[in-house]
């Protein structure tokens, strides 16, 4: 995620106009309401969560399988149930986790719109959705994500549009301070399932071995 820093030079964020008296919660729930539609657009409606999940586990799938490879446990179940299992890491298990995490964002995003609404006002809210569903503004998202900790060079209509976007706000939405907290946000997304994921993982790890599956493998209820 740090790439996007990096395409969207900022400083720091101006505080918001202060709402006074009676109207104070009622711009706060309107903001909050807003930041949740934000992250709506951010991680869901554009595919990023499912690109950044699906690569994540890809990877942990392969580092699994090296890990189990060399356990003594492990190492007792015939080789061709081991074959099926280093299959399911390789293909099934990272579908299946991502559907887990899919299950689990409307709570963790939920969770995460005060923490927006804290650091963006209403209107820089609406700057960066409307960036963010625009066609370039997306792609870039979504590619900038699926480039890892890779550096992506964005097309010339992204660049365009990222230009644009940073004119438009005067660098001031996309900040160091913003950038660290929508990598905190996709990580505590993509964690609020952990434990369904490695439920899952093992349960069918276990039903793949059959009768030779390690009690140490057994998922936990």
């Amino acid at each position: 995620m740090r790439v996007l820093l990096a395409l969207l030079v900022a400083c720091c964020s101006p505080a918001g106009p202060a709402a006074s008296g009676a109207n104070q919660s009622e711009v706060a729930i309107a903001s909050e309401v807003s930041a949740r539609e934000l992250l709506e657009t951010m991680f869901i409606d554009n595919g990023a969560l499912v690109v950044s999940a699906r690569r994540g586990f890809e990877t942990s799938g392969q580092q699994i399988w090296e890990s189990w490879a060399n356990d003594p446990g492990f190492a007792s179940i015939s080789a061709t149930r081991r074959e099926a299992i280093r299959v399911y890491l390789a293909d099934d298990y990272p579908r299946e986790a991502t559907e887990e995490v899919l299950r689990g964002a409307p709570q963790a995003l939920d969770a995460a719109g005060p923490r927006v609404s804290a650091m963006l006002n209403e209107t820089q809210i609406a700057q960066l959705d409307g960036f963010l569903e625009s066609d370039e503004g997306r792609t870039w998202f979504v590619a900038a994500i699926a480039s890892g900790d890779g550096e992506y060079a964005p097309t010339p209509a992204e660049s365009r549009a990222i230009d644009r976007f940073a004119s438009q706000t005067n660098g001031q939405v996309w900040t160091e301070e913003f950038n660290q907290l929508v990598e905190q946000i996709a990580y505590d997304v993509i964690a609020y399932r952990a434990a369904a994921v490695r439920h899952r993982l093992f349960a069918r790890v276990c039903e793949l071995a059959g009768d030779e599956c390690p009690p140490g493998f057994v998922p936990e209820r």
